[in-house]
């Protein structure tokens, strides 16, 4: 509890506030005096007075030290129902302890008087807080996390606020945020004696029966409708302050409490990414989730909605490392556009070069090409990006030459630490680079050494060019990329990056596009990689190639994780070797707590890479917490609403959980954006035969053999359709078929839901023998989980 200033001040809402206590104040006079006793504690002044109790500041005259005490006003205490309650709220609150939470010390009664003692907290509400306007962006994320830390563990203890409100939660002096007044909080788990479960948020105990609980202006719209609440209902209201504190002005409120329950009911606010530009997308995505008026389009769990806003960095500030950096886009300043390759791949090698600093943290090319041309500020990207460093630079290319200029600012203090020019010919350009990478080194006084040795112009320029076309992440773009790789090599055969490219390209045309067939594109990865290691053992990317081929072609886990960890000991920050290692840890293994950390820390390195956001959904999936798979998938979806495979993804984990026709929209939807790809299709068809819908399952299958009739190997994609129609026989057929054709799609089928029908099959367990996952037999999922083919008794 809190007591500052006593001054007046009117609310929209019609209620009375006084100064910046945490409670709704009322117009009853304080009926407890200084120096008046409760058991040990003795009444200070008052604090003020809301609809469960008065408030106090006290002494406890035993442990010498200051409290708060809430009492029961005697007109209160003289109804059973509120005395029942108010004990109640003591109960719930009391089996709480968390630094984000108010502390409850004791319950007791004095003469007839119950009171309950609890930590009396300096500082200010949040009321007060948001009074000058919004909060900058680094409060908003932080003091957002902590709220949600506070209730995830409330509501892990079964726990519900039910009044979550900008007056319900205090700035401590040291600025730690604490939620108080748990006044309308019930127990999920009720006693048996207990009345009101059915409906949580009327109050039928009282006089008026059908009397909404909680502030209107925050209340989710099942609170409105007078319907049940629950953990749910809590984090609608975290959204709705959470947009408050954001914008500077509510959500929902209106002229009238009508008005604004209408709008609570009916309305959206305008998005927080028009409102609010500068906040961090994750926790724009977090806010869009919590304020959705269905319950289901919340988070599964409260802990789902604390990890989406650590996991994505959200720009925390004092997360920051001080030795983080982002290197922007280079601006084009050539007279031809085509020229745009160049300032883009010189890009690229910087990123790559500082990558190989171990006390350096360095925003990935994927996430940091998302802000090529953007308007925003320096400040705000580096929010975004959680880093606190930001490389600037321009690039004019005529004929041979070259100029270029660069600039490290300090985002905090937005102030540039060091700015130089450049100029060279093509054969000179690596060389320039690595000026300005050393530069940047020992700005930040981080050492660099190992320089890489430089290919000649026509080498170069070749490279440059693929890197540009690798970053495009489509078929075509790969195709092009192989090409300019292919001959840069020729160009210069010494080249070591050039090789590894080809290996990198290879293995996501084979993995991430099956725009080659496995069995053409592994060897040649392995051979280009192996090159590349021979010229240059530090290529990080070289070993990243390696361990995917390992786990896409060899299907050998252990064989990946020592390449992984050879990367990994070259570069720890690097969020492209996280994200790779993890796909054999969760595919051809049960190390999902591993993958977990892995893709978490890649997360904060690169919290913008969809990719990455996408993996951390898989692990859950594969992993059978499919609750938490659908929260993060949703999370990516909200972050990433036109990219297709978010939206696979979102339905996938729908149907392994029955959601049925929710499944089948998400499936639809990726299919607009990205068109039916194998797929999509697959899973489309496994929602009808879910379904019950055997015509429109086969006609999906159909449309796969049409993929395959034009030289796609689509036996892992169709077993997906037949394992959901119960056909074991063939599953087993396509899982064998899969293997002799070494299928890419395979190495995603030893540890999915999909091949539960036949994991106790003698032909499955002579399958992985052959595949040498000797480790993976035997592997029971969790005995409450139903196979596929008994989802048709849904």
């Amino acid at each position: 509890m809190t007591s500052d200033s006593f001054e007046s001040f009117g609310h929209p809402d019609g209620h009375l506030f006084r100064g910046t206590a945490a409670l709704w104040y009322s117009r009853v006079v304080m009926p407890l005096k200084a120096g008046t006793r409760l058991g040990p504690y003795e009444i200070i002044a008052p604090i003020g007075a809301g609809g469960m109790g008065e408030v106090y500041r006290a002494t406890d005259t035993k442990l010498r030290r200051d409290v708060a005490i809430k009492v029961l006003p005697g007109e209160m205490a003289s109804d059973p129902a509120r005395l029942r309650r108010f004990e109640q709220e003591a109960r719930a609150a009391s089996a709480l302890n968390h630094p984000n939470i108010v502390t409850i010390y004791e319950i007791g009664e004095h003469e007839g008087t119950s009171y309950i003692a609890m930590e009396y907290v300096q500082g200010r509400t949040l009321r007060a807080m948001l009074s000058p306007g919004p909060l900058p962006g680094d409060q908003l994320v932080r003091y957002a996390t902590q709220m949600a830390e506070g209730l995830a563990k409330a509501h892990h203890a079964g726990i519900v606020h039910r009044d979550l409100k900008p007056e319900n939660i205090v700035i401590s002096e040291d600025g730690y945020l604490k939620i108080l007044d748990f006044g309308l909080a019930k127990l999920l788990a009720l006693d048996d004696d207990d009345e009101g479960s059915a409906a949580a948020t009327v109050d039928r105990d009282g006089t008026t029966p059908g009397t909404i609980l909680g502030t209107v202006s925050y209340m989710s719209p099942e609170q409105a409708k007078g319907q049940p609440a629950d953990f749910r209902s809590d984090q609608f209201s975290f959204g709705a302050v959470v947009y408050e504190m954001a914008v500077g002005r509510a959500a929902f409120r209106r002229d009238s409490a009508a008005e604004t329950l209408s709008a609570v009911l009916r309305d959206d606010p305008p998005p927080l990414s028009e409102v609010r530009p500068d906040a961090p997308r994750s926790l724009l995505a977090v806010v869009s989730r919590c304020l959705s008026k269905q319950r289901d389009g919340r988070f599964a769990s409260t802990a789902g909605l604390l990890e989406a806003l650590r996991s994505a960095g959200g720009g925390v500030q004092e997360t920051i490392s001080t030795r983080s950096i982002a290197v922007l886009p280079f601006t084009n300043l050539s007279s031809d556009p085509e020229d745009e390759y160049f300032s883009d791949g010189l890009t690229d090698e910087i990123i790559t070069d500082l990558s190989r600093l171990r006390d350096l943290q360095v925003t990935p090319s994927p996430s940091a090409f998302r802000f090529k041309g953007t308007d925003k500020s320096i400040r705000e990207i580096a929010t975004e990006l959680n880093v606190r460093y930001i490389l600037v630079g321009r690039l004019r290319k005529s004929g041979r030459n070259l100029r270029m200029t660069a600039q490290l600012v300090d985002a905090e203090s937005d102030r540039a630490l060091w700015a130089d020019k450049y100029t060279a010919d093509l054969e000179q350009v690596f060389e320039a680079q690595e000026q300005v990478s050393r530069a940047i080194a020992r700005a930040l006084k981080v050492e660099l050494t190992g320089a890489a040795r430089a290919p000649n112009a026509a080498a170069a320029e070749a490279y440059l060019k693929g890197r540009h076309f690798f970053r495009q992440a489509t078929g075509d773009g790969l195709e092009k990329a192989l090409d300019c790789f292919e001959q840069a090599t020729k160009s210069d055969p010494d080249h070591a990056p050039a090789y590894s490219g080809i290996a990198v390209t290879l293995v996501w045309m084979a993995s991430g596009w099956e725009a080659m067939p496995v069995r053409e594109a592994m060897p040649r990865a392995r051979a280009a990689a192996e090159r590349a290691l021979q010229l240059d053992p530090s290529l990080v990317e070289a070993h990243v190639a390696m361990g995917a081929v390992a786990t896409y072609s060899d299907w050998d886990p252990h064989l990946a994780e020592r390449s992984f960890q050879e990367a990994l000991q070259l570069s720890p920050n690097d969020a492209g070797a996280l994200y790779w290692s993890t796909h054999p840890l969760i595919w051809l293994d049960t190390r999902f707590e591993e993958a977990l950390a892995r893709v978490q820390r890649a997360t904060q390195l690169s919290p913008v890479d969809p990719w990455i956001q996408v993996q951390h959904c898989w692990i859950h999936h594969f992993g059978r917490d499919f609750e938490a798979a659908i929260d993060r998938a949703r999370h990516l979806v909200a972050l990433e609403p036109l990219w297709g495979l978010g939206h696979y993804a979102l339905g996938v984990c729908l149907a392994t959980t029955g959601r049925l026709a929710e499944a089948r929209a998400s499936l639809h939807r990726g299919i607009d954006l990205d068109g039916r790809g194998v797929h999509h299709v697959a899973w489309l068809g496994a929602t009808h035969a879910l379904s019950g819908s055997d015509s429109e399952a086969q006609k999906c299958l159909a449309e796969l053999e049409s993929h395959e009739q034009r030289g796609s190997n689509v036996a892992a994609w169709k077993l997906v359709v037949h394992s959901c129609l119960g056909n074991a026989d063939q599953v087993m057929q396509l899982l064998e078929e899969a293997f002799q054709e070494r299928s890419v799609s395979l190495v995603f089928h030893p540890m999915h839901p999909v091949v539960d029908c036949v994991r106790e099959n003698s032909r499955f367990v002579d399958l992985l023998h052959r595949m040498k996952l000797d480790h993976l037999v035997g592997y029971r999922p969790d005995p409450a989980w139903k196979p596929l083919p008994s989802w048709r008794e849904l």
